[in-house]
């Protein structure tokens, strides 16, 4: 799922859902909590050029990923 474009990186950002048989008892690695829907969330890093980049941890929101890479 796309959430924002970086143009001058010429990067988008992107999530997707964690798995329910992947959660367990998990919480988001920033603030322990889950989404209003009680899911968690992986970002990834897409280039121009199609390459992937998966981020570590997995979150509730943007801004727990935001404030755990910063």
């Amino acid at each position: 799922m796309y959430v924002n474009r970086d143009p001058f990186a010429r990067t988008e950002l992107h999530k997707r859902r964690v798995q329910s048989y992947q959660l367990e008892a998990r919480g988001c690695d920033w603030c322990g909590g889950r989404d209003a829907k009680g899911q968690l969330w992986i970002f990834e890093t897409q280039t121009a050029s199609g390459r992937h980049y998966s981020h570590s941890g997995a979150f509730c929101c943007k801004r727990c990923h935001d404030a755990w890479h910063s």
